[in-house]
């Protein structure tokens, strides 16, 4: 799970990078409850969207008691639409989503140096949704600071 401050940016900056499109919470959410709300987003017509985050790698990039920190990792980022008449709308929406959010900073200390997809690896749809996804890299630095370092 990537660190708290990148899940917030991500999710605050949601409606800047992917205008028009309905956000959803699924993280810590039971799979049929996910389910259902995408089934009924899908099918009242909207784009809907959600955001799955995954850390790759967490480490000290200077030495001492308060060394900065650099995490990288992926954020999923999911469009649905309703299945059978929106997969060009869902497709260029995520293409929207890539271009504005590749080689951008969500806050001073977040890139995005890059964004892969859409990827469509379910093209027969889902049931009552269609489903793209993107891959965005991204790279956090902090300053963390320890109360006993190397003790």
């Amino acid at each position: 799970m990537s660190s708290t401050p990148v899940r917030a940016a991500f999710r605050e900056e949601w409606a800047s990078y992917a205008p028009g499109v309905v956000y959803f919470e699924v993280v810590n959410k039971a799979p049929r409850v996910r389910e259902a709300a995408q089934r009924a987003a899908a099918s009242s017509g909207n784009l809907v969207g959600s955001l799955l985050f995954a850390v790759t790698e967490r480490k000290d990039t200077t030495l001492g008691a308060n060394p900065y920190v650099e995490e990288t990792g992926i954020v999923t980022i999911k469009v649905f639409g309703p299945s059978g008449s929106s997969d060009a709308a869902t497709i260029e929406k995520a293409t929207e989503i890539q271009r504005r959010l590749a080689g951008r900073l969500l806050r001073p200390d977040i890139l995005v140096p890059v964004v892969f997809g859409p990827i469509d690896d379910t093209p027969e749809g889902e049931g009552e949704f269609y489903e793209v996804q993107l891959a965005a890299d991204y790279v956090f630095q902090m300053r963390e600071t320890r109360l006993n370092p190397g003790g």
